[in-house]
């Protein structure tokens, strides 16, 4: 049998408030457990999860979750302040219980507790206890900028909305966006957050390496010492090492992955190669030879990305894109300076930080005219769009 890793957010009382604009009504000395857990956690073969709550000396109360093709929640309410102890269950097509978890969780009166159900293909039981004193505040529909003072959030007109103080304390960072949660890797932890602006999973990971994040629950960190890619599970559990097709060579090449299909593109190998991992398999190949478009000065590959069928590639100050790895590519635009360290698309535009020069450019993907956006941030180090 399997089991479930449960992370539980335990909140103030501001936070509560924050969370339920206006909470259902409560009896006294009764508190809320609203309890919902991502679709994108759940293996394809559970067609049922419930649960039970129970306390000694009270009666149990049981609940079932609706709807598992969305994100499936319950609401409970009208429970008796204290601590109880919260079951998960599993169950297959046969009705055999094949993923099951347990935790405590205090009941406080007149709050509402979110509980975050994971389940862990693991086997093991690990329990996350969060006690933030509130959410982060986050903003969404615009980019996501981690720089040296932290993660910025800032609109698509350059304007700085807020910070988050995560992010800034490694060399080795990253910020990615995932089924419309942030995930960012800053000394050698990826923090995952709602869209709520909850924490709701801590991943250990790696040192000195660069992250990607995968379907089913998985990351890739991407090793440009040892010229590996190592795939984690989401308790920081190596699932598999994986070479770049030669022996290490120690040229600290700059390492982005990017998720097109079923496949991992990683940028770069070290010898102008681009890599597709198959995610199923973990096959690696060699998606594209780039040496006949890489000249002095710029040696290196960077950021990569993908939409409607076309490939966004950066060196230090050149997009190139292409379509068919097999095929051309096409010079997009040459910034005036580098180094770029991601690229992001959004509607017509694609958006580049210089983490040198601490300017952001804007650039239309129709005619390759590029304008400064934003300028004096603190070495950006990647970015995306939320």
């Amino acid at each position: 049998m399997k089991q479930i890793l449960i992370c539980i957010l335990i909140l103030s009382a501001l936070c509560a408030c924050e969370y339920h604009s206006s909470p259902p009504d409560l009896d006294i000395d009764s508190g809320i457990l609203s309890i919902h857990m991502d679709r994108q956690h759940i293996p394809s073969e559970v067609v049922r999860l419930h649960g039970l709550l129970s306390r000694e000396d009270f009666d149990t109360i049981r609940f079932e979750f609706e709807d598992l093709g969305n994100s499936p929640s319950v609401l409970i309410e009208n429970i008796p302040v204290g601590v109880w102890k919260v079951e998960i269950y599993a169950l297959n097509s046969e009705g055999l219980t094949i993923f099951y978890g347990f935790a405590t969780v205090s009941v406080v009166s007149h709050q509402v507790t979110p509980v975050s159900i994971q389940l862990s293909r693991t086997g093991s039981v690990q329990i996350v206890v969060i006690w933030p004193d509130a959410a982060y505040e986050v903003f969404r529909n615009c980019l996501v900028v981690l720089t040296r003072d932290g993660t910025l959030f800032m609109d698509f007109d350059g304007n700085i909305l807020g910070t988050l103080d995560i992010g800034g304390s490694s060399s080795y960072q990253g910020v990615q966006v995932y089924n419309e949660h942030l995930y960012i890797l800053d000394n050698a932890e990826i923090t995952e957050i709602d869209e709520n602006g909850y924490v709701v999973a801590r991943t250990p990971a790696p040192g000195s390496m660069w992250f990607a994040v995968l379907p089913d629950s998985r990351f890739a960190m991407l090793d440009n010492r040892n010229d590996s890619i190592h795939i984690i599970d989401t308790e920081g559990n190596i699932i598999i090492s994986l070479g770049m097709l030669h022996s290490p060579d120690k040229h600290l090449q700059n390492v982005n992955g990017w998720v097109v299909g079923n496949s991992l593109i990683i940028s770069e190998d070290g010898n102008d190669h681009l890599l597709e991992v198959d995610l199923q398999t973990y096959e690696v190949s060699i998606f594209k030879d780039c040496n006949s478009f890489v000249n002095y000065p710029e040696i290196w590959l960077n950021d990569i990305t993908y939409r409607d069928g076309t490939y966004y590639l950066c060196q230090a100050k050149t997009i190139w894109t292409f379509s068919d790895p097999n095929g051309d590519v096409t010079k997009l635009t040459t910034l005036p300076e580098g180094n770029i360290t991601s690229i992001v698309i959004s509607d017509n535009y694609a958006y580049c930080p210089i983490n040198f020069s601490g300017n952001v450019y804007k650039i239309n993907l129709l005619t390759g005219q590029y304008e400064l956006l934003a300028s004096g941030l603190d070495y950006p180090d990647d970015m995306c769009a939320w």
